[in-house]
């Protein structure tokens, strides 16, 4: 019953073309499952409609295509899976996993370059174990941010080399056939982007440029066809990584706003109009004889020229700009703008701008809120100049775009060749034209090309409920430093969207279906906004009917029929004084004399610390509650797998938590038991999951557990708190409660968890 009604409910709404549905049911109720078979059983019809399926999840090794590939196994259809299915990774975790293992097919103009050698020597590097964990990080950085950009790009200049290839099917087709060129698909599979019907990816890859070699880079928004259906795994848990984001991008992409606008000005004032900008395209000729009423491109760089002379007069930009007075004796000052401006300094307080024509130079002061200009105290309101600063700009980015409109159509018109010059190239061009500076070339670039402001004017029409959500927020900060001591920099931050704007725009162009137990919680910490989402959306916002769910709540009653029959037990662990934590371990051990000693040995190392973190009460409780929860595994023979969730891992030579001190510990308490019916050595035993190689360290253990094994799982709440599965195949020699009438499952759960008190709140 519960596996058809979930079927007919994503037929029914996965049927819209846009949209968002959330599909909020409890955890363990097949809601993944039932997705993956809708996949399976529509796929086809996708492939011949040229629609695709994308699977997005928080972390990528929750992504269940192996699951997928699965079913396709089943029915021996390994080739369709190969041929529609396709797990993108980032680049670089592409390059680690695959380049070593084909080193023999690349050809020799690539293995001799410096490039391709310093790259394959850190990526051997990077497999080294026991490397100090800085040398590690270093040379994962390395790998990232340079070698595997620098030999990319070496890739992206052959194929895109109009001698051999013209287009990207030409590409496609040497990368698919040409054996010269096979390897690249192998290391990159992101190359075949396109022409895949079924996708899984993270949310961090789905929200950030998809590289593909074969043509320019873009966001997988502006490529959605409409049609397309987004499935989106732990829905309300993706908020926070789309957050952060947006605050890196923001605070990456920030600009000096005066200096930017003088250099286009004084660009604009000497500059000679070059015909090849100017030219009027047939695009553009077509474009405005209808409605539109648009500047030719001569007149629009005019009327960039004049406004930006008036400007520039006006405020006297000849001279810098330079913070005076004790309000400003700080690093840094902020100035906030959500279309009204908010000033961290002294409510009474404004900051204005003065000029000093003797001193030639632009005072940046603060003064009463109640003082106005005059003959004797002349100033301006430094929030005019940014308000004019930013109108100029958010016209002078419009216009590029217009511009790199006519531009690309002038390089197009008469091509022999079927490729078109992109956009983002025109783009690009046309800033490089202007002097603008490579620091804010891309910034720019991406903005134009996604069709967003940097400088917003004042919006019209926006929706009553929380406007911030669409138009975000910029803050203006005036900086001072020893390296520009002579002026300061007036910086502009942007935060143009939020993750509510994100995800509203990605619903108006597919369907998205947020698949979570607690997608439909109204808190707009802890999950989208739900109530802006309904509003912002509107018809396209799909919610269950009552019959649907009445419906669920009958099918989740079934499938927890007999649990009333089980008992949980459950027993509090405590620790909140050194002297409790003693009293608890020395149960454990029944020997008072081997706690004073473990308790001796941690004091000597640790000293008397005084923070709460690094404390011995608070360290030796550590030890204590994880020693108690592994006397229980021990006493418990029916106790095949222990789940022991703490919020640090333990690591071999931490003081704050030593692995080798556990183990020690543990196999002194294991070896004294008995009637014991563990013989593993104890290191198997006790398995640490951690975020590294996990999915190998995962499978190992579900395969012992599978085996009879016992096994004592210490990992922590971020490692396996997001959606992670640690069932097992039921061993042969076990035979676990049956609760209900349903078919029996081949997979059983963990039987016993610790839970360490979370110290770091979790919304969810």
């Amino acid at each position: 019953m519960k596996k058809q009604l979930i079927s007919q409910i994503l037929d029914t709404y996965c049927e819209s073309p846009q949209g968002l549905f959330l599909l909020s049911m409890p955890t363990g109720f097949g809601k993944t499952y039932n997705v993956l078979d809708f996949i399976y059983k529509n796929y086809s019809d996708f492939a011949n409609q040229g629609r695709k399926i994308f699977f997005v999840t928080n972390l990528k090794k929750n992504l269940p295509w192996e699951d997928l590939q699965k079913r396709f196994d089943g029915d021996n259809l390994q080739a369709e899976f190969k041929k529609h299915v396709l797990f993108i990774d980032s680049n670089v975790n592409a390059i680690k996993a695959n380049l070593l293992s084909i080193e023999d097919e690349i050809p020799k103009r690539y293995t001799e370059t410096p490039q391709y050698k310093e790259l394959v020597k850190y990526l051997k590097l990077a497999k080294k174990i026991d490397l100090p964990k800085d040398l590690v990080d270093h040379v994962n950085r390395k790998i990232e941010s340079e070698l595997e950009p620098e030999f990319r790009r070496l890739i992206e200049k052959e194929l895109r080399d109009k001698e051999k290839f013209k287009d990207k099917p030409l590409r496609l087709r040497a990368i698919k056939e040409n054996r010269e060129y096979q390897w690249i698909g192998t290391l990159y599979p992101a190359v075949f982007t396109d022409e895949k019907t079924v996708i899984f990816l993270s949310i961090k890859k789905f929200i950030v440029k998809n590289s593909t070699l074969v043509e320019p880079s873009y966001l997988f928004k502006e490529h959605l066809k409409k049609g397309s259906l987004i499935f989106i795994d732990e829905f309300d848990s993706t908020k926070d990584t789309i957050l952060q984001n947006i605050i890196e991008s923001g605070i990456k992409n920030r600009i000096d706003l005066v200096d930017f606008f003088v250099d286009i000005h004084n660009h604009l004032a000497k500059m000679e109009d070059p015909k090849n900008i100017t030219k009027k395209s047939e695009w553009w000729l077509k474009e405005s004889s209808g409605k539109r009423k648009w500047l030719p491109p001569d007149e629009l760089l005019q009327t960039w020229r004049t406004k930006s002379q008036n400007i520039f007069k006006k405020y006297d930009l000849q001279h810098k700009c330079k913070s005076d007075g004790e309000e400003f004796n700080r690093k840094r000052n902020f100035l906030f703008y959500d279309y009204r401006f908010y000033s961290i300094l002294d409510t009474n307080k404004k900051i204005v701008l003065v000029a000093d024509t003797q001193g030639n130079i632009n005072w940046i002061r603060t003064c009463d809120n109640d003082i106005s200009s005059s003959a004797n105290n002349t100033f301006v309101d430094i929030r005019s100049l940014l308000i004019e600063l930013s109108s100029f700009l958010t016209y002078f980015q419009k216009g590029i775009s217009y511009l790199s409109q006519n531009y690309k159509h002038l390089k197009d018109e008469g091509k022999l060749d079927k490729e078109l010059f992109a956009f983002e190239f025109a783009v690009k061009s046309l800033l490089h034209h202007f002097n603008v500076d490579d620091k804010d070339i891309d910034l720019l670039a991406n903005k134009i090309v996604a069709g967003e402001v940097v400088y917003k004017a004042h919006p019209k029409n926006l929706k009553k409920l929380s406007p911030f959500y669409e138009t975000g927020f910029s803050y203006y900060s005036v900086v001072d430093k020893e390296d520009h001591d002579t002026l300061s920099k007036v910086q502009m931050l942007e935060f143009d969207q939020t993750p509510e704007s994100f995800l509203v725009g990605i619903c108006k162009k597919a369907m998205v279906v947020g698949i979570s137990a607690t997608a439909n919680i109204n808190s707009n910490i802890g999950n989208y906004d739900i109530e802006y989402l309904k509003s912002s959306l509107n018809e396209l916002f799909f919610e269950l009917q009552n019959n649907e769910i009445s419906s669920l709540q009958e099918a989740y009653e079934e499938s927890t029929n007999g649990y009333d029959r089980l008992t949980i037990k459950a027993s509090f662990i405590g620790g909140k004084s050194l002297q409790e934590s003693k009293v608890n371990l020395e149960q454990v051990f029944d020997d008072q004399a081997i706690v004073n000693d473990i308790y001796g040995k941690l004091k000597f190392e640790i000293g008397n610390k005084e923070d709460k973190d690094n404390s011995i009460e608070f360290i030796f409780g550590r030890y204590a509650k994880i020693l108690t929860a592994w006397k229980y595994f021990l006493d418990n023979h029916d106790c095949h797998g222990f789940l022991c969730l703490l919020n640090k891992l333990p690591k071999r030579k931490d003081p704050q938590l030593d692995l080798d001190k556990i183990i020690e510990y543990a196999k002194d308490l294991l070896d004294d038991d008995e009637s014991t019916d563990i013989v593993d050595d104890i290191s198997d035993v006790i398995v640490i999951l951690s975020s590294e190689n996990f999915d190998r360290e995962k499978e190992k253990l579900l395969n012992d557990l599978a085996n009879g094994k016992r096994r004592f799982i210490i990992s922590t709440y971020q490692t396996v708190g997001s959606g992670q599965n640690l069932q097992f195949k039921i061993p042969q020699n076990i035979q676990p409660i049956h609760t209900n009438n349903r078919d029996k499952d081949e997979y059983m759960d963990i039987n016993a968890i610790y839970l360490d008190k979370p110290t770091h709140v979790s919304v969810q």
